[in-house]
């Protein structure tokens, strides 16, 4: 199926597409029961502008994810930020700007606890580039924020049984909130998802918010594996 034709078509059907105009309580209650939640137009031009500018200030480390770690294929390039790190005040503003979505509704699914630790740009290029099917690691907490700032790409949510894969379209400007331990008081809950190739251009660039340690899920991880949006 051509670019064209895959935009289309995975526009005809946005699974869980919500706004933000439609409440952060509507947003959460669709994670606490999918597993998920798409948010589109979470970011406007200047945010994806502004994070693009500092992601590309840094693209000298950007590094090369393995191409296989735990059977999980991975092809792309990843930068790896501290939230409170001075050098990336544009992330460390989104970061501020989550908690303050999160902590605006009744505390209802625990996420007031959330404050994200952890940043990751995340660069695909070409046709090859993409994440197979994977759960983000246990040491993750309540929820895993995925930022789209350039580019669009097909995201698939993968049964834990019996069911049909959801696949979705994520554009520029969208925010995908993945179900982590901790959240809704489930001990795991996370979903297997996986990342295609850019549909638009030749490259996409993304942006991820993860809290480290402090749900009271201890279950060590292998730090190689990229496995993020």
């Amino acid at each position: 199926m051509s670019n064209r034709r895959a935009l289309g078509a995975l526009r005809e059907r946005p699974p869980g597409q919500l706004q933000l105009d439609d409440g952060m309580d509507r947003v959460l209650a669709e994670v606490a029961t999918s597993g998920f939640a798409l948010v589109r137009g979470a970011l406007d031009d200047d945010d994806r502008r502004q994070l693009l500018a500092e992601a590309t200030g840094e693209r000298g480390r950007f590094l090369r994810v393995p191409a296989r770690v735990n059977g999980v294929r991975q092809r792309a390039d990843q930068l790896s930020l501290s939230v409170g790190d001075p050098r990336c005040p544009v992330v460390n503003g989104l970061a501020r700007r989550l908690r303050d979505l999160l902590i605006s509704c009744p505390d209802s699914h625990g996420q007031h606890r959330f404050d994200a630790s952890q940043a990751r740009y995340m660069r695909y290029r070409g046709a090859a580039g993409g994440l197979g099917a994977h759960r983000d690691g246990m040491c993750y907490g309540l929820l895993v924020a995925v930022y789209s700032v350039v580019g669009s790409a097909e995201f698939s949510v993968l049964p834990d049984g019996d069911g049909h894969t959801l696949r979705m379209l994520v554009e520029p400007g969208d925010l995908l909130l993945l179900r982590a331990p901790g959240f809704d008081g489930e001990p795991d809950g996370r979903r297997r998802h996986a990342v295609g190739p850019p549909l638009s251009g030749d490259e996409r660039v993304s942006l991820t918010l993860r809290m480290v340690g402090r749900h009271g899920v201890h279950r060590r991880t292998d730090r190689r594996s990229a496995k993020a949006g």
